[in-house]
């Protein structure tokens, strides 16, 4: 399988670098008069890599193209999946049993009502279960914000203020925890060093079955707009 770089970029750098976009292209940058030979060397040894991120990627965007955000389709909160129905006497998306309910007046913009929805759910259950694994775990923090970051699940500032994304409100509750438990560690620790990990485990010692969890699931941060 031959790699097609989609942009090739040369500029005043030192360095070679291969990164894949959210929209699986490969984009190769390179110091200004580096030999083309030198580049199609490069690209060939890392050529599994390229190939096994870009799967990757197209996987991501496929599920999440297969997303049906209509009557009938799945969607996911707190990892749990519901069926989309509609209810003329509704006046709020509510779940009721195993069905996601949308007031019918607010289908026809169903994705702007249900990143609304999803965002105000975020910020009253994220938040709270920060609080509860603070508590938990004995580590502080300066303060909490909820984003609507899409290339990422949460984050920890020096200021030691942690910031999630509230598309984390579709993951399930347990890949919800680490994610918050992770942030939490960068409190103490502002690396992803082996003291930052053993923290990680402390906390929770099977955090590498949720990290996976998010990693393959990766497309709900693409859910909405």
């Amino acid at each position: 399988m031959d790699i097609i770089i989609d942009e090739l970029i040369r500029s005043k750098r030192k360095t070679v670098s291969i990164s894949i976009t959210r929209d699986a292209k490969v984009i190769v940058k390179v110091p200004l008069k580096f030999p083309a030979k030198e580049i199609d060397r490069i690209i060939e040894e890392k050529k599994s890599w390229i190939i096994r991120n870009k799967s990757r990627v197209l996987e991501r965007i496929r599920k999440k193209e297969s997303i049906n955000l209509s009557v009938g389709g799945q969607f996911l909160f707190l990892g749990e999946s519901y069926t989309i129905s509609t209810d003329y006497n509704e006046k709020s998306i509510k779940i009721k049993n195993g069905l996601l309910v949308i007031p019918s007046e607010l289908m026809e913009n169903i994705e702007t009502a249900l990143a609304e929805w999803c965002r105000k759910q975020g910020k009253i259950i994220l938040k709270k279960r920060l609080e509860e694994l603070s508590h938990l775990t004995g580590i502080k923090y300066s303060g909490c914000s909820i984003t609507g970051a899409k290339s990422r699940w949460g984050s920890c500032s020096y200021k030691n203020r942690i910031n999630l994304s509230w598309r984390l409100i579709l993951a399930n509750k347990r890949a919800i925890d680490y994610v918050i438990i992770h942030e939490l560690c960068h409190v103490l620790h502002k690396n992803h060093s082996k003291a930052f990990w053993q923290e990680v485990e402390k906390h929770m010692p099977d955090y590498k079955n949720h990290k996976k969890w998010l990693k393959d699931n990766a497309f709900i941060l693409d859910a909405f707009m």
